[in-house]
């Protein structure tokens, strides 16, 4: 058996004859002394069954342990030497860490923001469709939250003398004629229901994120003959990496609303940022 506070705890063995000059005893048996906890330079062996509540005690009776008396207030109040300089010092370091905790939310909160618009790179669907929506209504001062999808175009955009219909496509492969052949149908049909804006000019505008699984520089530019098409239908062709960095010069004003429209009003074929 082995006491300590006013407890006696029991072991179901006890170590034997044990090396004196490796280990040093530090409990045994209150009756027959043998030997049930030694040490071993930082290690401590023992067999006494210690239940989990009354392992600091053990600690203690062993000193391995030295619980901290409380401190009364009046004695934290009581300010010696350098204490108020140290206290003071304390709360300025804190509320630099909230001020710098602060700015790192911030930034991450501003990195996530980026993240939502360069995920037009990889994308297609309806994520796609929902971030270009995004940057069309900011560069292009546009509402289109009102804007029902009729499975003709995919957005319709009017603004001063000029509508824009649109087509957005998030395509594993290239640019293809079919693409193109597609708005021109949908601008043909747009034009017929809509006879009575014959002195609104209608431009079409392909919102086309290709190749979309291949890191931007591994992919292939589009092709000429699709470049040559849109000439001719005097239509525009925005890569997502264009619009991205076109949004980019908006959103560090190098360019305005009414440069975003002029380009997009202006240019055929496919854009090109400089």
């Amino acid at each position: 058996d082995f006491h300590f506070k006013d407890s006696t705890f029991q072991s179901d063995f006890h170590f034997g004859n044990i090396p004196q000059n490796l280990f040093s005893v530090i409990t045994s048996s209150i009756k027959s002394k043998k030997i049930t906890t030694i040490k071993q330079e930082n290690f401590y062996f023992t067999t006494i069954n210690i239940p989990i509540d009354c392992i600091l005690d053990f600690l203690e009776t062993i000193n391995l342990y030295s619980p901290k008396e409380q401190t009364p207030t009046w004695l934290t109040n009581y300010k010696f030497n350098d204490d108020i300089i140290l206290y003071n010092d304390i709360e300025k370091s804190k509320n630099i860490i909230l001020n710098e905790e602060a700015k790192i939310k911030e930034a991450e909160a501003k990195i996530e923001k980026n993240n939502y618009y360069k995920s037009i790179l990889i994308s297609n669907g309806p994520q796609l469709v929902n971030v270009v929506f995004d940057i069309l209504q900011k560069i292009l001062s546009c509402d289109l939250s009102n804007f029902v999808d009729t499975r003709h175009h995919d957005f319709e955009i009017k603004k001063e003398s000029i509508i824009f219909i649109g087509e957005i496509k998030g395509e594993n492969g290239g640019v293809r004629n079919s693409h193109i052949s597609q708005l021109v149908n949908h601008l043909d049909l747009y034009k017929e229901e809509n006879q009575n804006k014959q002195n609104t000019e209608i431009k079409g505008l392909l919102i086309i994120n290709h190749q979309r699984s291949d890191p931007i520089t591994e992919r292939n530019p589009v092709n000429k003959e699709q470049i040559e098409k849109a000439i001719r239908e005097k239509i525009l062709i925005i890569e997502t990496i264009t619009l991205l960095s076109l949004f980019e010069q908006y959103l560090q004003k190098k360019l305005s609303e009414e440069d975003c429209l002029n380009i997009f009003s202006e240019k055929i074929g496919l854009l090109k940022m400089t």
